[in-house]
């Protein structure tokens, strides 16, 4: 609510409401019909934000649970496995919160074929948890990783062990970059 050049909270269910302010002395009462949504200590400085604690802890939470819902959604729609694993994992009580900006990292990441497979087996086995997802991730991706035989003379080289980048994770040579 911007009052006599500075900002004043309201609750995030009061936005793009018409509300009516009173300016005191020492404080702004901000009203919604005759309920008083807000009152701040007033400031005579000008282009402030005056902010009330609670007004941006319940906005945060408000918007982490909107979006652990749309993570939710992403992978419902994309993974087929995917409510029946969160299901589960409920169940057990594990945390979905971060379990689920996890997964729709890993999304992201390995793709959803990839994804859904790794959740499957997971879900399969019983374990319906991040670790036993991202386990099954690394084991698919090193089963598929092709192996090179090539003979050293140093018995220290013959030990290494390399494995290859995705090359689909990088941009092509001959694509332009956006400016």
């Amino acid at each position: 609510m911007r009052y006599d050049l500075n900002d004043y909270s309201v609750p995030h269910t009061c936005v793009r409401k018409t509300l009516t302010v009173i300016g005191k002395t020492v404080e702004v009462i901000i009203l919604d019909g005759e309920s008083i949504v807000a009152t701040h200590k007033r400031s005579y400085d000008k282009s402030q934000q005056i902010e009330d604690p609670l007004h941006i802890q319940v906005l945060v939470e408000r918007k982490e649970a909107a979006r652990d819902q749309r993570n939710c959604d992403q992978l419902i729609a994309a993974l087929p496995v995917a409510k029946a694993f969160l299901i589960e994992a409920a169940n057990r009580g594990y945390t979905l919160g971060s379990m689920k900006r996890n997964l729709t990292k890993l999304l992201e990441s390995y793709g959803a074929t990839l994804l859904n497979r790794a959740m499957e087996e997971a879900y399969q086995k019983g374990v319906p948890h991040l670790n036993a997802v991202r386990q099954a991730l690394d084991r698919f991706i090193e089963e598929d990783v092709p192996r090179v035989s090539i003979h050293l003379q140093d018995q220290k080289m013959q030990q290494l062990s390399v494995r290859p980048h995705d090359l689909a994770l990088y941009q092509p040579v001959n694509q332009e970059k956006n400016a």
